[in-house]
């Protein structure tokens, strides 16, 4: 199997999670895997295959000091769009535009509201808005015509850009909407979405196809009514398949997929839907107004990739509430939903896997708490008001586990600041808050641990530095126009600029520090290239880069009796024995010639073409170099038909099932590394295709039946194997119910069947609403063992539970719960702080860590459920007070233990401002450190490392009453130790004044006795340590022998370059350091 084969298989398993859970690999993080590169330390390192002279970020740039008032202006482009019917050139007034940034990977990014761009006018289907300079796609569609796209990159005063689309009817799926009684339902809604791939697509292709997932999401491709006669047509389609829905009042959705656009005469058939009615109230069961119920298809007993297809698709229905605060969906089938309701100003209720019967459905209450709230202001460094950044709210320990993941969400739920500076979040669940802030003028800001409050925030912006320079081609030197410098930022922060008609951009407000920035710079028809570069706040680093022109490959894929394949996937990448990590250069599908051009190719000298097409074994090319720039022309690649298993899968009684995944297996292959898999489709057929000659093991797996073995079949090259049948025997059987203590049912338990005749193999399932379970597929024939669990509630185990049992009723014993009211000082109502019980073996009977709960009460009230027996500690901490410690404290389970009034103590923080000796300017970005006394903190809710902000400000929160000692330090200035810091005392912790005296740097090069600069070799600064150096006592040379220390404080220190071997090799300077001044040594190995 090929390893790319291999390595989708694998990432397979984990799709959905990252998908749902945080749709990373979608987007354009993955830096290393796009650019196959990696750094050490702070050299520079080029991705392109052309020679390139490796140089240091300081040499192959210079740094200028930026002047106060020096703006970087970008400037904006205007964008008109007009979208016209292609045969009549008319502009069509149902248009849709929606605009998408590109990322430094190329791939599709954020999609921009257009209408909340600046200078947006006109309307639908001609319209026109502001553009900053950057690389986007622009995408045009119509109801019942065929969507397009254009990539367009914009430079810094580029004249106005006129874009039109002229799209064209394209293809139609028409049918019939019909009862169960055959009659036709008219005024029934019909929608067309676009599946991810073609049904016979493999997994490698389908992962292939995901890169366009965002494109896809809640996007409707067609929509129409079905007319009195039921009937209904879809227009406007791509050759392609969709997955077409029905909606009708009083019926159950139905949905048909992999339907192929141009298709007539499907017919789809509604069963009577149910009706779900109810109110939505906030805590006091007052209702709601304007709160809006989305409700979603839960996917049962479907694939992988069709449950994130329904996951990215709009919902069923949707209904927002009068001032009554009632709702009634009507759309709904009988099934599992998942439900989400959302209002203004409070947080949003999650219901998930509801059943709904058919017919009328019991009223249900939807209940949710106020929202929390963080607001505040973000300021420059001069106080100024920094309008349109962006803020991102990050609860701290807030986790959804992918399978309770409603829907695909591609938004990130920012705020930008207005006019005043000013922000506001009013809708967040009880938690702490990690505050992330960016704009592209000022430094980002990464503020921890940020409790909901009335109280407003303060978040001030450093002007941070900036990186400019030219992007030239490398054999002409002439400028690049339309070149996309992308640097990193704090936390994955991306800043980019385009290179305007000289070649030059600008990037302003990058973090300052010890670490480099990683660069990225893209453009088209040149390779690729990456660098790290320093950062210095308040000064400008000057870096060109030097693109090499990328070249281009065609040919034309047959199969061996010369027919062109269109269609095949066409990939050019390194040969997969010359390099460890593949890495693909370009890809691009044939034509209906069967021809394929793939430009913007990285050049290389051990190069290959590897093609695949859908029931064909794959092919490669032989090795070739590939030039810059150069065009090449590599004939024909001659695709062989692969070996084809076609059967079917039925039950014990001989009935066809559907939606069994069938896997044939190479003899020899494992669970790590799966064959080719295909669905079985009506009548229970499936084809495997593209199989190479040799021995297989078919592997059946559907929902409620015992995986099937089928080994030892035969496959030849070029042929099909027919008639195979496999049968599936109907797996064992375990329903149930899960309650509490007064028969209430819950919901949300985990459910764990250990299957003895599996192997221990452990099936696993969550209670629905009622508080039901059921297995359908368990191999043992006699007994299992069942565990059941919930944060709430005591661990059920049962070791002996008779298989086929219908009946199963657990009791949860509830856990004990703790009470009490939090209180300042002066006695009043705490309001907001965290409640964590630790026991002494560190975890609950269950097993478990309790975590740290926030609460943000009005009357100072807590109460923390889910406590097992023992004896515990309990913490209580609130930012501005020293934490509180209870000890010994008793629970049993099913107790209610409450420990009245808690009183809060003055203290628990260290404030102060770091200052340059002599000048007393604030000294932003110093490093405050607690190096006695760390254990003063509260484990895992506070850090011993703050950063000063651009005032020279720090905060330290969270403490207990300990002394403390602080190490403050800083790139250009020498350590400094503060001792005696007591947070119970304000005079020795409140408004600490730390000077720092200017430092002093040692530089040199480390040469051999042929006065040739020795690289990678230890250099050790003898005399220093971390509290002397802020690069501490040892580094390595670079590739030019080059090392430096920062942060050198005034004294006598040697400088050692020692490198272990036989004969060892080292040498030694000593030298007297002075404060503010920078020093050079040269250091000269002799063997010993």
């Amino acid at each position: 199997m090929n390893t790319s084969i291999k390595i989708a298989a694998l990432v397979s398993v984990v799709v959905l999670g990252v998908i749902i859970g945080g749709l990373v690999f979608l987007t354009s993080d993955g830096d290393e895997a796009e650019y196959g590169s990696s750094f050490d330390g702070v050299s520079v390192e080029e991705t392109t295959e052309a020679p390139a002279e490796t140089e240091s970020a300081e040499e192959s740039g210079k740094f200028r000091k930026v002047e106060r008032g020096d703006k970087i202006i970008r400037g904006s482009v205007k964008i008109s769009v007009e979208v016209q019917e292609k045969t009549r050139e008319r502009v069509l007034r149902n248009a849709r535009v929606r605009v998408f940034r590109r990322s430094e990977t190329d791939r599709i990014g954020t999609e921009i509201d257009v209408r909340a761009l600046a200078g947006f006018e006109g309307k639908a289907g001609s319209l026109a808005f502001l553009l900053e300079p950057g690389s986007y796609e622009v995408m045009a569609q119509a109801a019942g015509y065929t969507g397009n796209s254009m990539k367009i990159v914009l430079v810094k005063d580029q004249e106005p850009v006129s874009l039109v689309f002229q799209l064209e009817r394209g293809n139609s799926i028409s049918g019939i909407v019909i009862d169960r009684d055959r009659k036709p339902i008219s005024g029934a809604r019909v929608f067309a979405f676009k599946e991810l791939a073609s049904p016979d697509e493999d997994m490698e292709g389908l992962l292939r196809r995901m890169v366009d997932l965002e494109k896809l999401n809640k996007e409707v491709h067609s929509e129409t009514v079905t007319g009195v006669d039921g009937k209904f047509q879809l227009d406007g389609l791509e050759s392609y398949w969709y997955s077409i829905r029905a909606v009708a009042k009083t019926y159950s959705p139905g949905t048909s997929s992999e339907i192929r656009a141009p298709k007539q005469g499907l017919k789809l058939v509604l069963d009577k839907g149910g009706v779900f009615e109810g109110v939505v109230q906030n805590e006091e069961g007052a209702p709601l107004s304007g709160a809006r119920i989305t409700a979603y298809v839960e996917p049962v007993d479907v694939g992988l990739f069709e449950v994130i297809m329904i996951k990215n698709r709009p919902p069923v229905e949707e209904f927002e509430t009068g001032s009554d605060g009632n709702f009634k969906l009507e759309s709904l089938g009988a099934g599992l939903y998942n439900f989400l309701v959302t209002a203004p100003m409070h947080q949003e209720h999650r219901e998930l896997r509801l059943r709904i019967l058919p017919g009328a459905n019991p009223a249900k209450v939807f209940k949710l708490k106020g929202g929390n709230r963080i607001s505040g202001y973000v300021r420059g460094p001069a106080d100024e008001p920094v309008v349109g950044a962006r803020i991102r709210a990050n609860p701290v320990g807030v986790h959804i586990q992918p399978r309770d993941q409603i829907k695909i969400d591609f938004s990130q739920n920012d705020r930008l600041t207005d006019e005043n500076g000013f922000f506001k979040f009013d809708t967040l669940v009880d938690a702490r808050y990690m505050l992330m802030v960016s704009h592209e003028d000022y430094e980002s800001l990464q503020r921890k641990d940020v409790q909901p409050s009335e109280e407003e925030v303060n978040l001030r912006l450093g002007n941070g530095g900036r990186l400019a320079g030219y992007v030239l081609d490398a054999q002409t030197q002439d400028p690049i126009v339309g070149a996309t410098v992308s640097a990193s930022d704090l936390a994955n922060l991306r800043k980019e600029a385009i290179t305007d008609e000289e070649g030059a951009y600008v990037i302003g407000g990058l973090s300052s520090g010890r670490r480099p920035v990683n660069v990225y710079v893209r453009a088209e028809n040149y390779a690729r290239q990456k660098k790290q570069v320093a950062i210095r706040k308040g000064q400008e680093f000057e870096q060109i880069f030097e693109l090499y022109q990328t070249g281009g490959v065609s040919g034309t894929v047959v199969n061996t009796s010369g027919d062109p394949m269109p269609g095949a996937h066409v990939e050019v990448r390194p040969a997969a024995d010359s390099t460890p990590t593949l890495r693909v250069l370009g890809n691009g599908t044939t034509d209906r010639t069967g021809g394929f051009i793939i430009g913007n190719v990285e050049p290389g000298e051990e190069l290959e073409v590897r093609v695949k097409v859908t029931g064909y074994l794959e092919s490669f090319t032989d090795k070739f170099a590939l030039a810059s720039g150069q065009q090449l022309e590599i004939g024909k690649i001659v695709v062989q038909l692969g070996g084809e298993i076609e059967g079917a899968v039925v039950n014990s009684e001989g009935r066809p099932v559907n939606g069994v995944w069938v896997e044939a297996r190479p003899e020899g292959g494992t669970d790590l590394v799966p064959g080719t898999s295909v669905q079985t489709s009506d009548g229970g057929k499936f084809l495997l295709r593209g199989l190479h000659k040799g021995k297989y093991e078919l592997i059946a797996k559907g929902t409620g039946y015992v995986d099937s073995h089928t080994p030892d079949v035969e496959v030849r090259e070029g042929t099909r194997k027919t008639g195979l049948q496999i049968v599936l025997e109907q797996g064992g059987k375990l329903d149930g119910i899960v309650v509490n203590s007064e028969n209430e049912p819950i919901q949300g338990a985990e459910v764990i069947v250990r299957d003895l005749g599996a192997g221990l193999k452990e099936h696993r399932a969550v209670t629905n609403a009622q508080g039901s379970f059921a297995f359908t597929s368990i191999i043992a024939e006699d007994l299992v063992e069942v565990e059941v669990n919930n944060k709430d509630y005591g661990t059920f185990l049962a070791e002996e539970i008779k298989v086929g049992t219908s009946d199963l009723r657990v009791e949860l014993k509830s856990l004990a719960v703790i009470i009490g009211r939090v209180v300042d000082p002066e006695g009043n109502p705490a309001k907001s702080f965290s409640v964590r019980p630790q026991s002494r073996s560190g975890q609950s009977k269950s097993g478990s860590r309790l975590r740290a709960r926030n609460f943000n009460p009005a009357d100072g009230r807590f109460e923390y459920k889910g406590v097992s027996d023992g004896i515990y500690t309990l913490s209580i901490r609130s930012l501005q007070y020293a934490a509180v410690t209870l000890t010994d404290l008793r629970v049993e389970a099913g107790d209610v233990l409450d420990l009245g009034d808690i009183q809060l103590n003055e203290g628990g923080t260290v404030t102060g401002s770091v200052v340059a000796a002599g000048t007393n300017e604030p000294v932003e970005g110093a490093r405050v450190r607690v190096v006695q006394g760390a254990r003063a903190f509260q484990p895992g809710k506070a850090t011993s490392i703050v950063t000063t902000d651009a005032a020279g400000e720090f905060f330290f929160s969270g403490l207990k009453d300990q002394v403390l000692a602080l190490e403050v330090s800083h790139g250009n200035f020498a350590k400094q130790r503060v001792n005696d810091v007591d947070p119970r005392i304000s005079g020795k912790s409140q408004g600490l004044l730390v000077e720092l005296a200017a430092a002093a740097t040692i530089s040199g090069v480390v040469v051999n006795s042929r006065r040739q600069p020795v690289r990678s070799i230890a250099v050790y600064l003898i005399g220093a340590d971390k509290s002397t150096s802020s690069s501490g006592g040892t580094t390595k040379t670079d590739s030019e022998g080059v090392f430096e220390f920062l942060g050198v404080a005034p004294g006598t220190y040697t400088v050692k370059a020692h490198r272990f071997g036989n004969p060892p090799v080292s040498a030694e300077v000593s030298l007297q350091t002075v404060s503010g001044q920078h020093h050079e040594v040269v250091v000269e190995l002799q063997a010993k």
